[in-house]
């Protein structure tokens, strides 16, 4: 786990959202070639766009999810890519690529909560514009973090206790 991640006061105690804490470093480093940095813990998301992707287990059904501007998702795609920050991109590619970040990053999270949610499976990404906003019975947490240059939030969707 990165130091940024590590040095940040009281995380969160739930499992979602500690592993993706921790996720998020990992594949912005590992797949990204990027520095992560946890900026904050808040409720909700302000974000414009992004992907979500469900994690369906025996413990709660959650969705994962990784949002920021139109242009902070292009600069995520690219970095995927491994394409120049002035490479024309188009938006399905940007789509596709901010989507397999995100598979990637669920993938990741279920590993690390595997011992709470036994037999988890994730189905697959979706990419929408605008907040996520959930049903009373459902909380959505997020993480603003710092990807390289850009400003993101990774998004947990899941039930209320």
């Amino acid at each position: 786990m990165s130091s940024a991640a590590a040095a940040h006061p009281q995380p969160s105690t739930d499992p979602w959202v500690a592993a993706a804490r921790s996720a998020i470093v990992d594949i912005a480093q590992q797949a990204l070639g990027l520095p992560c940095e946890i900026v904050s813990d808040s409720a909700g998301m302000t974000s414009a766009a992004g992907a979500l992707v469900p994690i369906v287990s025996a413990m709660e059904p959650v969705q994962i999810g990784l949002f920021s501007s139109e242009e902070g998702c292009s600069a995520i795609a690219r970095a995927l890519l491994g394409s120049g920050p002035d490479e024309a991109m188009s938006r399905p590619d940007m789509i596709d690529a901010v989507s397999e970040v995100v598979n990637m990053l669920a993938g990741n999270v279920k590993a690390r909560v595997s011992r709470y949610a036994s037999h988890a499976a994730l189905g697959l990404p979706t990419f929408v514009h605008g907040p996520v906003e959930a049903p009373s019975q459902q909380v959505v947490d997020s993480l603003t973090i710092k990807i390289g240059p850009t400003t993101a939030q990774v998004v947990i969707v899941r039930t209320s206790r």
